[in-house]
């Protein structure tokens, strides 16, 4: 199935997927430094305290955060030992991966789960990003990039399905009840290869 894409909005400005189907936007060109994918209700966070200037803070959720720094008076900020700016703005931080800050005034922090994204140092575009029904696509730049919607069927975008390993829980995903095969016989469960051992 086609998927027309909405024209791209101004930086900052989240673009939800209203097609009821999964899609994989990629965006490419312009100038920017972040592109990131929220969930309609997204997980509860585990935010550290703002460290001393140029200490790593590690993203100990098991999903990617978007840190926005409000208040520094920052020179450097780095995500995963990579200077991604300079200033006071928004960051992405992968899941597992870590955040410092070079400045002189400390500011504050917030964190917020995602479902994917990144940063850069102010450049190109250059990505594909999953946004499944409901969620919303935000990017953030000086020189607006383009970008193209399409289906990825052989993507297997499945709401919660991208995010299993670490979101199945709270998103309320059963991998015994979602997927399209019947369960093997080691969980005790009538299906398949029962009767059989591996």
């Amino acid at each position: 199935m086609g998927v027309t894409a909405p024209a791209v909005p101004a930086s900052g400005t989240a673009t939800a997927n209203p097609t009821g189907q999964n899609v994989a936007v990629n965006v490419t060109g312009g100038t920017g430094t972040a592109a990131f994918v929220t969930a309609p209700n997204p997980l509860p966070v585990t935010t550290p305290a703002v460290p001393a200037s140029t200490v790593t803070a590690t993203n100990s959720n098991a999903f990617p955060v978007l840190v926005v720094l409000s208040g520094f008076t920052a020179t450097v900020v780095s995500v995963n030992g990579t200077t991604v700016g300079s200033t006071n703005g928004s960051f992405v931080v992968p899941a597992g991966g870590t955040i410092a800050v070079t400045y002189t005034v400390a500011g504050t922090w917030t964190w917020s789960a995602l479902v994917a994204g990144f940063s850069q140092a102010s450049g190109a575009f250059a990505t594909n990003l999953p946004v499944p029904p409901g969620c919303s696509i935000t990017l953030l730049y000086s020189a607006a990039p383009s970008w193209t919607w399409t289906d990825p069927i052989d993507l297997d975008y499945v709401p919660g399905y991208y995010a299993s390993n670490t979101q199945a829980e709270a998103a309320g995903w059963n991998p015994y009840t979602a997927l399209p095969y019947p369960q093997h016989a080691a969980l005790a469960q009538p299906g398949l290869a029962t009767g059989v051992s591996n």
